[in-house]
């Protein structure tokens, strides 16, 4: 979640100092796209990913309303908050996945590990293979 929320919000930084869009009714040029949305989704699409519906529901709503509430306080336009939404989605999700491959990887190729056995019949170090 740290990842997502992390490289999500790099991205939208980024952006936010190469667009240099104004914000509404402001001399502030730091408006596209959302921060508060986009780590916001981050935090959502990944919970989304690994709890489910159950978990990614609740966390949506609260996202949905961060965004609506960044549109509400006249800080973005509703572009701003669409971007942030989209960057903040992709990077939970897809960072979620990738550990998720990552995890299966490590349980399908196993680890191996030299660990000390002290027994009467092998009295030395053995490889043992965890699946």
């Amino acid at each position: 979640m740290m990842k997502a929320t992390l490289y999500a919000s790099g991205v939208t930084t980024m952006l936010k100092y190469s667009v240099r869009e104004p914000r509404p009714g402001s001399r502030d040029r730091n408006s596209f796209p959302s921060g508060h949305t986009t780590t916001a989704f981050a935090f959502s699409g990944y919970i989304y990913e690994e709890h489910g519906l159950q978990w990614g529901i609740p966390a949506f709503m609260v996202s949905a309303f961060v965004g609506a509430s960044r549109i509400n306080d006249n800080r973005h336009y509703l572009h701003d908050v669409l971007a942030g939404a989209t960057i903040g989605l992709a990077y939970g999700v897809g960072i979620s996945k990738l550990s998720q491959i990552k995890h299966e990887s490590n349980k399908q190729t196993g680890q191996m590990f030299v660990v000390p056995i002290l027994d009467e019949k092998t009295k030395g170090l053995a490889l043992i293979k965890e699946f």
